[in-house]
């Protein structure tokens, strides 16, 4: 059943990530592989991969069709010279990772190359944006034997829902911390509904 709920919960997680806006300039709505623009935003990058020309900017490809720039997934085994912010850095093993707009990407010197999604990265976002989202003061204990997965889930959600409750994110600056207790105890109340110790 846990185990269930972990493959229900994770593709949410990330489906929320993919989704996140993308900065490009004057074109801030979402830009999705197969939209297409008549002109690039400013700022753009042109290289060529496998013989053939793209465009980079700020995390989107695009490539030349008909008169137009259509936005396309990353190419695997292009080079850029930066990615945008908001990525999330993740490690498997001794290879580190940066994830950002559905792409994967690996540094190389002062450039990041676009890489295949490693085995076993959706629980290693999952575990980075957790970690990211906010520090805990809480010592959480799995009263039930819940495995790591299940209990960043957890955590994650709990956050979400003493972050609704409380109206204060510790992950943020300028929170006024007179709501922090508020938030501790929503944090809490939410874990021990979940089977867990909390002090």
């Amino acid at each position: 059943m846990k185990r269930a709920l972990i493959f229900l919960v994770l593709p949410m997680l990330l489906g929320a990530l993919l989704a996140a806006p993308v900065d490009a300039g004057p074109h801030k709505h979402r830009h999705v592989p197969g939209h297409s623009v008549k002109v690039l935003p400013p700022g753009h990058h042109r290289f060529v991969h496998r013989r053939r020309t793209y465009y980079h900017h700020h995390g989107v490809f695009y490539r030349p069709r008909r008169g137009a720039y259509v936005v396309i997934t990353a190419p695997i085994g292009a080079y850029v010279d930066s990615i945008p912010g908001g990525y999330i850095s993740f490690g498997i093993g001794t290879n580190n990772y940066f994830f950002v707009h559905g792409a994967y990407y690996q540094s190389y010197g002062d450039r990041y190359r676009v890489v295949r999604r490693p085995y076993g990265a959706d629980a290693a976002i999952v575990h980075a944006s957790v970690e990211k989202s906010y520090p805990s003061e809480l010592v959480i204990y799995p009263k039930v034997g819940q495995d790591l997965a299940t209990m960043e889930r957890d955590r994650y959600e709990c956050h979400l829902w003493g972050v609704h409750e409380a109206r204060f994110d510790p992950s943020l600056p300028n929170q006024d911390l007179g709501k922090r207790p508020h938030y501790d105890r929503a944090m809490a109340a939410c874990l021990e509904g979940r089977d867990y110790v909390v002090k």
